[in-house]
């Protein structure tokens, strides 16, 4: 009797480790994509400013490099703290693109003159591995990816 309740106990602690563990990755996974959703809502918000400012100027805006340009892995809650300063560079401007809260992504634009690639990149877990989305907006206003 002893042993079948000690056989129980094992089996009961193995299948507890066990939901334990696939909870955990769970959990991960999720905290992962509420962290993506910043990047895709920027990206889509920074589409609309940058197709609006192709239907202004007729062109799109200039390329711009990363910004912020560190890694928010280097701040204290790995996120980007506000910097308005950043978002002073003239095409953020010319878009009125900014951000006003703390971030985990850093953006970037590439010009062309047949289309522009709109990029976010973050190290969600500070492990050295990007999280990269882009998205390209054609000539004609149509979003690719």
């Amino acid at each position: 009797m002893r042993k079948l309740l000690f056989r129980m106990a094992v089996l009961m602690l193995l299948l507890l480790m066990a939901l334990t563990a696939f909870g955990v990755h769970g959990l991960m996974r999720f905290r992962h994509r509420a962290k993506e959703s910043e990047a895709h809502v920027n990206l889509h918000r920074l589409a609309t400013l940058t197709r609006d400012y192709r239907l202004r100027t007729g062109r799109f805006p200039a390329s711009v490099g990363w910004t912020p340009s560190d890694s928010a892995c280097d701040h204290e809650d790995q996120r980007y703290p506000v910097h308005p300063a950043l978002w002073k560079k003239p095409t953020w401007r010319a878009l009125g693109f900014t951000i006003d809260r703390p971030s985990h992504f850093q953006y970037r634009i590439e010009s062309h003159t047949s289309h522009a690639r709109l990029l976010a990149r973050g190290d969600l877990d500070c492990d050295g591995l990007d999280a990269l989305f882009e998205l390209s907006i054609n000539a004609d206003g149509t979003l690719g990816q």
